[in-house]
């Protein structure tokens, strides 16, 4: 997860400060230094949630969530609905992932039970 501020780095640190100590400790919560974003920028960025101060109009895969000072209940409601949905896309890409390389073997694999 991706935290920018078009007001000021720090604005944008408080942000992911208050993010870290709600959210899991699995979720990576970091801090876009950029002044202004646009797709080209986040291109070089690997993230799957982007929480941001402005409403931008990105043609970007990952959400967008606008967050400007305070969480609203609907915003946190909201980021936890983009954060498990993520999260179950994750495990079954994992999942997938595991079974073609499994495939791959030339001869299958015996499991003792």
């Amino acid at each position: 997860m991706k935290v920018h501020s078009h007001l000021s780095l720090r604005h944008a640190e408080s942000i992911a400060e208050s993010l870290i100590s709600d959210l899991p400790r699995a979720i990576d919560v970091r801090v876009l230094e950029e002044v202004t974003l646009d797709e080209e920028v986040l291109s070089n960025y690997d993230f799957d949630i982007l929480i941001t101060t402005e409403t931008l109009i990105l043609d970007i895969e990952q959400p967008i969530v606008y967050m400007y000072k305070s969480r609203s209940s609907y915003q946190y409601e909201y980021l936890h609905d983009l954060i498990r949905k993520i999260a179950k896309q994750k495990e079954v890409q994992a999942s997938e992932k595991f079974l073609n390389k499994l495939q791959s073997f030339p001869t299958p694999l015996k499991i003792d039970d």
